[in-house]
């Protein structure tokens, strides 16, 4: 009996990539909010 070779569906390739693309997408921008805001400029070290 011969094996019949499975290919994969363009189709598949796409989708997957647009997951995979949106999954980074949203990770980045968790990370982003998630971030202490950034002080006003010229007060960073200002301790008095």
């Amino acid at each position: 009996m011969a094996e019949e070779e499975r290919r994969i569906s363009p189709a598949v390739v796409i989708v997957s990539g647009l997951v995979l693309g949106l999954v980074a997408t949203v990770g980045i921008a968790s990370l982003a909010l998630a971030a202490p805001p950034a002080p006003p400029p010229g007060r960073a070290n200002n301790h008095m």
